[in-house]
């Protein structure tokens, strides 16, 4: 029944089966998270269902020892029951979704998260952007052998107002496994090769002149996949340029 009601919401939202990798990509790995993490969200839900039952319990038990209780308590009573009731394959459903619509993409150059289902966001970043990786993991996540991944790109700070509060200079890998990192290749990045060129020129002027000095730094960084080093165009990279310029100190100003 759920895979019926599934496939007619996929179909009526036009929801893709799987992700596209980007394109041009290479050895790209597509993959969900870990089937454990579906247990933990079940396991958490079960547990909310749980104490939302046992609170609807408790306060129906506690209204029925009121003597003389008006009749239209009872209609309430069985109102938040079937509200109760009728609640359940919602969430369930909800929550299986979540799950399956959740995809990764692991490619030579990039990484790509894709979520939702009434709305779709893709989120895309390069390996060349990346400058942090965050491992957490809680204790019921510990136990299960997931953790969520973070992964920080360049860039961000402040948002404008009206802009979304989310940070598009994050992505959360949720509930990966301990194969994450040898299967994905995710941490570690196999078969890439890299060169980089760095040079500096300075100019000397006259000790006491106006300016003394002035330094240009170029420098420069490649990657390629290994078999094609220098024979075929880089996978990534980039270059940077900057400049320094030393002006006449006070202690050689004259007094």
């Amino acid at each position: 029944m759920f895979e019926r009601v599934r496939g007619l919401l996929l179909r009526a939202l036009r929801v893709p089966a799987e992700p596209t990798p980007p394109r041009g990509a290479r050895d790209a790995r597509v993959f969900r998270a870990s089937e454990r993490y579906y247990r933990y969200k079940l396991l958490r839900w079960a547990l909310s269902q749980a104490a939302t039952l046992f609170g609807l319990v408790a306060g129906i038990l506690t209204v029925r020892s009121v003597p003389g209780l008006p009749h239209f308590l009872l209609s309430l009573e069985a109102i938040a029951v079937a509200s109760f009731l009728l609640q359940l394959p919602f969430t369930y459903a909800a929550l299986r979704l979540d799950f399956e619509l959740r995809w990764y993409i692991v490619t030579d150059r990039s990484l790509r998260i894709r979520e939702g289902l009434t709305t779709i966001r893709e989120q895309t970043m390069t390996f060349a952007n990346i400058q942090n990786i965050e491992v957490r993991q809680g204790p019921l996540q510990r136990l299960l052998g997931i953790a969520d991944v973070e992964v920080r790109s360049a860039g961000g700070g402040a948002k404008a107002s009206g802009e979304s509060t989310r940070d598009t200079h994050v992505g959360l890998f949720r509930g990966v496994d301990d194969a994450f990192e040898t299967h994905a290749g995710f941490v570690n990045r196999t078969g890439i090769a890299s060169a980089r060129a760095f040079n500096r020129l300075t100019w000397y002027g006259r000790r006491g002149a106006l300016v003394e000095t002035v330094q240009g730094q170029l420098m420069l960084n490649r990657y390629w996949r290994h078999d094609q080093l220098f024979s075929e165009s880089p996978l990534e990279g980039g270059s940077s340029v900057s400049t320094e310029m030393r002006p006449r100190t006070l202690s050689s100003w004259p007094g």
